[in-house]
């Protein structure tokens, strides 16, 4: 063993060959150990900015709870970055931390799967992981020496139900805490205590995944942050939402309270929220990059070429912008683009397919033919709709895109050309490889207007209307339900229907719902339609309400209030007065009530022979547009209008714009590039039009 002896150099020299030489001698010095550190929000180093999205990553909005999230695919296999960028200037993995994950999983796992891993050069070896196995959390890490690996497991969490969820998992010496949804913390005591040395030197932090394609996480991945310290849970909880809490507030870099400015503006100035600075932390940079980071948020900087001052907010540079700038106003609607067609068409679907872009089907039928045709598939390019793929169908009525494990698929309901004859409701499959939809899977339908995919913990289900059998409109609606084995729909359930045309889902707090719209029952329009709630893979009906001849139902929400409106077209049956249009008739917007449980009529509109609601938002502000297939009875020679409505508060929808089409079946909304667009599917000619909304 070296030794240091004294010399004759000095004490200063002394001590500094002393540490020198043992150093050199044993290569074990005095760790550094990171003080004052922030939390760290991991997703944020692995994936900086939406903008720039890494290959394998999909961004998935959840339509139940308005949040978007990440899911990875077999791509995303080596999604990381170095510890390092983590913890700056570190040499050693904190002693004491937590972990804070909020993610959605079903009951469907087969394998383990990680949502994060710490590992060391190209070593499989995790050093530190968090993974799920069927039913249960694992909890791992291993010493310095990698010679002692320690698991400790969870079986009692409840988070396997497809609902989002929030752990707090909380590491310090021997004892290893966690909560689920800020409910009371559960503490473990382990044999082997957490290892005060993890050198982080080499390693790499990744996501999802354990650099091997098999361990890939296939939940969603809301929030993954790494808090050093043992107080993450008395930061976080309680909290107002705790199963999907706001993190903005412990993200951010701490500042001091003392001496706030007020920063004034010529005008009444909207500020974007990341501008609660103080002086110590406002800065102003003369650089200006495309895209900012979680770290920047509150810098300001200087666009030289906008003529702009800006602020990084919520990973996007915002102008200051005076109150009348602030908000996007709708000014008026106006012709973008003719999408030429083989035959009229009855409807659209609007989808994006990840690392593709964005595609449009529209539902075809030409009347003269008793064959097949063939309904055309779209892609965005360079601004407008281009011809993709023509596709094989049989008097099309409307399209559905949804995605089952990773794989995108589309379905159409045919009606077929005889209500007496069985028809099909076919299944396409997109091939990643060859960038084409191929058919996947036929099911025996009866002249069927429309189909619905929806998820229900964790399954997969397709709804589908059937209008008609041998002539009778009481007839059996199936819902189907997907067999994962054999990746195909199968009978489920069956609800009576009468002359079914729609199905729309929906959620109201974690509940999810089906609406059908029923629209004649061999004697009369004047039915009613059914709201069902689903309940373990079965619906179960909540309320019947009373339609005219009910083509559509759509369902929107204003803040925190869930609405639906219903398309009613045709006024038919022996209380009917022969003096009035059949075609004008009361459509009807409903609000839900929360404490009853069920949909209240909060508006009524006059329409004429309404075929379907869509709802859009520009802004703050929340439009409907109904698209009419008749005329005006008072002014025959007037073109047929879809009118345009806006939500005013106590006045409720009112009338702001009216729009000449040519009997339009169905209008689609989609935004890109900043602006929104609508389009309306042609039911009486070849010429389907896409319109742009242009801002004040």
């Amino acid at each position: 063993m070296k030794t240091c002896s004294v010399s004759l150099l000095g004490p200063v020299l002394l001590v500094v060959g002393c540490l020198y030489s043992l150093r050199g001698a044993t290569a074990a010095y005095a760790p550094f150990h990171c003080t004052d550190l922030n939390a760290v929000d991991l997703l944020d180093k692995a994936i900086p900015s939406n903008r720039h999205v890494p290959v394998g990553v999909d961004i998935i909005y959840d339509h139940g709870t308005g949040t978007h999230a990440y899911k990875f695919k077999n791509k995303a296999s080596r999604l990381k970055f170095p510890a390092e960028k983590a913890l700056p200037g570190c040499e050693y993995f904190p002693e004491e931390y937590s972990i804070l994950v909020t993610l959605r999983l079903n009951d469907r796992y087969r394998s383990s799967e990680y949502i994060f891993s710490l590992l060391k050069g190209n070593l499989r070896a995790v050093r530190l992981g968090l993974r799920i196995a069927p039913g249960i959390m694992i909890y791992e890490y291993s010493d310095h020496k990698k010679k002692h690996k320690r698991i400790t497991t969870f079986p009692e969490l409840t988070i396997f139900d497809s609902q989002w969820h929030t752990l707090i998992l909380t590491v310090a010496g021997d004892e290893i805490s966690y909560a689920v949804d800020c409910e009371s913390q559960r503490t473990k005591t382990v044999k082997r205590a957490f290892p005060a040395l993890m050198d982080i030197h080499d390693t790499d932090i990744y996501i999802g995944n354990k650099n091997r394609t098999h361990d890939r996480f296939t939940g969603l991945l809301k929030n993954l942050v790494l808090f050093p310290g043992a107080d993450a849970f008395n930061k976080i909880c309680p909290n107002r939402k705790p199963a999907m809490p706001d993190l903005t507030s412990v993200l951010l870099p701490p500042r001091p309270v003392q001496d706030t400015p007020t920063i004034v503006l010529p005008g009444e100035a909207v500020l974007p929220q990341a501008l609660s600075q103080t002086r110590e932390t406002f800065k102003v940079e003369k650089t200006l990059h495309s895209v900012c980071s979680k770290a920047d948020t509150g810098k300001v900087t200087v666009d030289v070429d906008e003529h702009y001052i800006k602020v990084c907010d919520n990973g996007d540079w915002k102008p200051f912008v005076f109150r009348q700038d602030s908000k996007k106003e709708m000014d008026y609607i106006e012709e973008y683009q003719e999408v030429k067609t083989p035959s009229p068409c009855t409807d659209s679907e609007i989808f994006n397919i990840p690392e593709q872009g964005i595609f449009m089907v529209m539902a075809c039928e030409d009347p003269k033919r008793q064959d097949e045709e063939v309904s055309p598939l779209y892609k965005w390019e360079n601004g407008e709709f281009i011809s993709y793929q023509n596709i094989t169908t049989y008097a099309a009525q409307s399209w559905k895109f949804f995605t089952i494990d990773a794989e995108q698929y589309l379905a159409v309901a045919n009606k077929g050309r005889a209500n007496h004859i069985k028809g099909v409701c076919s299944i396409y499959r997109w091939s990643s490889t060859h960038k084409l939809f191929f058919q996947h899977q036929d099911i025996i339908t009866y002249t069927a207007r429309d189909l619905e995919y929806f998820e229900d913990g964790g399954d997969h289900y397709l709804a589908i209307a059937n209008y008609a059998k041998d002539g009778h409109t009481q007839m059996a609606s199936v819902i189907y339900r997907w067999d994962r084995r054999k990746s195909i729909f199968y009978p489920a359930q069956t609800v009576i229907s009468s002359g079914a045309m729609d199905w729309t889902s929906f959620s109201v707090d974690g509940q999810g719902y089906l609406a059908l719209a029923n629209s004649f029952d061999g004697m009369t329009t004047h039915v009613s339609s059914a709201i069902y709630a689903v309940e373990n893979g079965r619906l179960v009906e909540r309320q019947r309400i009373e339609t005219t001849g009910a083509l559509n139902w759509e369902h929107f929400t204003i803040k925190d209030d869930v609405y639906l409106a219903v398309a009613n077209s045709y006024d038919y049956g022996p209380q009917t007065n022969d003096n009035a249009s059949p075609y004008t008739v009361q459509s009807s917007i409903y609000k839900f009530n929360r404490v009853k449980k069920l949909f209240e009529n909060y508006q009524n509109i006059l329409t004429q022979s309404a075929t379907d609601w869509e709802s859009f938002t520009v802004g703050d502000a929340t439009y409907l547009i109904v698209s009419n297939a008749q005329k005006e009875e008072d002014f025959p020679k007037n073109p047929a209008k879809s009118e345009v409505y806006r939500w005013q508060g106590a006045e409720k929808f009112v009338k702001v714009h009216s729009l000449e089409t040519m009997a339009s079946n169905d209008w689609e909304t989609f935004s890109t590039g900043g602006a929104t667009y609508l389009v309306y599917a042609n039911s009486k000619s070849t010429t389907s039009h896409v319109l742009k909304v242009k801002l004040k």
